[in-house]
């Protein structure tokens, strides 16, 4: 078992060592693509199945208005199955509020879905921004300016999965994969330039 583990780790670092920051990336913007593409089909899932459930709901009120209104003429009538129809009453009320319970949780999590999409769909934006970004060092460096150094610092990216893959960069290789060679002060004092 040791010996599998070792295996693992070697192969995790001879990789690490062989992809750049734009593979990183191109990699994590992948990453991204897949998770906004998930949120969607379980958002259109959650789409479909509020529709059925309220079409159901519809139905339920309907029998249960029927139900209510045979209930009322035996009422007026003082027929003795009068508790055994009270109880069906009662039952598909019970059903209702359940159906409706679970229509509402179904739109919230469809809310929820709508929120997570726009935070990824933000992340996807920045890592096409960042691999702009190194696309543009890189092509520095093909002119003979050498920015290895802002390279590195555009790989910097936020989600977990991303984290994670400079995580293994910088372990493996050595090098700090997210830099500090243009500190956010510096951004800021820029943008404010700009204004």
């Amino acid at each position: 078992m040791k010996f599998l583990d070792m295996f693992k780790i070697k192969r995790s670092a001879i990789i690490a060592k062989s992809i750049s920051p734009e593979e990183s990336l191109i990699h994590a913007a992948d990453l991204v693509i897949s998770e906004i593409k998930k949120l969607s089909t379980r958002y259109h899932t959650a789409e479909t199945e509020v529709y059925t459930l309220e079409k159901k709901l519809r139905d339920e009120k309907r029998r249960h208005y029927d139900k209510e209104n045979v209930l009322k003429r035996l009422i007026e009538k003082d027929d003795p199955s009068i508790k055994d129809k009270a109880r069906l009453v009662i039952l598909l009320a019970k059903v209702i509020k359940r159906l409706e319970e679970e229509i509402s949780a179904k739109r919230a999590m469809m809310q929820q879905l709508v929120e997570a999409g726009k935070q990824l769909k933000a992340q996807q934006e920045s890592l096409a921004d960042r691999l702009e970004y190194v696309r543009e060092m890189n092509r520095a460096k093909a002119l003979g300016i050498n920015t290895e150094a802002d390279v590195k610092e555009a790989v910097g990216i936020t989600t977990v999965t991303v984290d994670d893959i400079l995580m293994r960069i910088e372990t493996f290789s050595g090098k700090n994969a997210t830099g500090d060679e243009i500190e956010s002060i510096d951004v800021e004092d820029y943008l404010n330039s700009l204004k």
